[in-house]
């Protein structure tokens, strides 16, 4: 019997598949499950010296923890405001599991072949079993790739930016490492992330994305706010990446393709340059620059993702 949460995930999440346009694309608690991250983590957490044993990870597509569990990460707790994100992260989890490179590359790219789906469903635990179960009981394969995922990222699934997409060998770690990781998972909102995880000088590592594009507060609130709740979660000499920002430096202006996005970009351009400046000033942050994911922008320009280290 399902419990209320789970039930009521599974509903919402047939509405989405029915194309109920009150939860596509919008940041709520029910949405469109990314498929695949839009960071080049790859080159980021190269950079980053220290340890990602204990991590703090937005749910994301689940990209953003196996990036972490390729740099050592034994225990993640993970979070995200849309429900669903757990889901499709416990199926991406799952699928590693159970399938080799290139079985996983073909159920991304390949709307979830229903062979490989009862592979993957071996290695599902619990609600998540239950959840996907359900979901491949009530639609076709084709409207769940098309409609509960974010599926106009499914095309350049292989494309860098993750390294188990890049390279079979890290894949093979990842794979190899993934049943000895502790995974928790949270429903909340980054402002309330503090009431379900209370581990005061416990992470080595926090990854927050780009969540501050849509938290609707300035730098300065934002900075305020990390210092007095996040920034304590740290250990010593830990570090958080609090803000992930594409195309910052080489941006071309011609790349837009029409009046109206050159507008709409190079507004947002403009407002990200401003937004560095002012964590600048309210926080001892450190940039890291590296070479555009290709999410919105060209990949000759550089990606910045802003850092703070205790």
């Amino acid at each position: 019997m399902c419990n209320p949460e789970l039930k009521q995930d599974i509903s919402m999440a047939t509405n989405i598949i029915h194309d109920n346009s009150n939860y596509k694309d919008k940041y709520i608690r029910h949405c469109v499950i990314p498929a695949r991250g839009t960071e080049n983590a790859t080159e980021l957490f190269s950079k980053i010296d220290n340890s990602f044993k204990k991590c703090l990870i937005v749910t994301g597509s689940g990209d953003q923890s196996l990036e972490a569990i390729l740099y050592g990460a034994t225990e993640i707790h993970s979070f995200d405001i849309n429900a669903l994100a757990k889901y499709g992260s416990a199926l991406k989890f799952a699928s590693i599991e159970a399938l080799d490179y290139d079985e996983f590359c073909a159920f991304y790219t390949k709307m979830f072949p229903i062979q490989l789906y009862k592979k993957v469903r071996e290695f599902l635990k619990g609600d998540f079993l239950i959840f996907w179960d359900c979901i491949f009981d009530y639609a076709y394969n084709f409207d769940i790739y098309h409609s509960l995922f974010n599926a106009d990222v499914h095309g350049d699934l292989i494309k860098f930016g993750f390294s188990m997409y890049e390279s079979k060998k890290s894949y093979s770690k990842i794979k190899d490492r993934l049943g000895k990781v502790a995974i928790t998972y949270a429903t909340c909102n980054l402002l309330d992330v503090c009431s379900h995880f209370k581990e005061v000088n416990f992470y080595d590592f926090i990854y927050l994305s780009n969540i501050f594009y849509y938290i609707h507060q300035t730098p300065e609130q934002f900075s305020d706010f990390i210092l007095q709740n996040i920034y304590p979660l740290l250990k010593e000499d830990g570090e958080m990446i609090f803000h992930y920002l594409y195309g910052i430096y080489g941006r071309s202006d011609t790349i837009f393709g029409s009046l109206l996005d050159d507008i709409f970009y190079g507004e947002q351009y403009m407002k990200d340059i401003k937004d560095i400046e002012d964590f600048s000033t309210y926080l001892d942050m450190k940039k890291y620059i590296i070479d555009s994911s290709g999410y919105g922008t060209l990949y000759k320009d550089k990606d910045v993702a802003l850092s703070l280290k205790r």
